[in-house]
C-alpha cells in the first residue's frame, strides 16, 4: 500500500501461503479480501499477514478508500 494504492493490484499465490502487507502511507488502509475472513486494518507504517484463501479468484479492497482495489488469484 503506498499513495493510496495496492501494489502490485493483481498477484499469484498458494493456497494456504502467507499473504504479506505493508502500509507505506501515513494514513490507515485495511487488506479486504472479498468472500473470505481476511480482513487487516492497518495503520500507517504498519504491516500484516494473513494466510491464503482456498484455490479461487479473489477480489480485494480497501474498505476505508474505496478506488483501492485489486485481485488475488490463488493456486494450489
Amino acid at each position: 500500500m503506498h499513495g493510496r494504492a495496492f501494489s502490485p493490484d493483481c498477484f499469484k499465490v498458494a493456497s494456504g501461503s502467507t499473504i504479506s502487507v505493508d502500509n507505506k502511507d501515513f494514513v490507515a488502509h485495511t487488506f479486504t479480501v472479498k468472500g473470505s475472513n481476511i480482513d487487516l486494518h492497518l495503520l500507517g507504517g504498519q504491516a500484516g499477514s494473513a494466510s491464503a484463501p482456498p484455490v479461487g479468484t479473489y477480489d480485494f479492497v480497501c474498505t476505508l478508500h474505496l478506488g483501492m482495489r485489486g485481485t488475488i488469484v490463488v493456486t494450489r
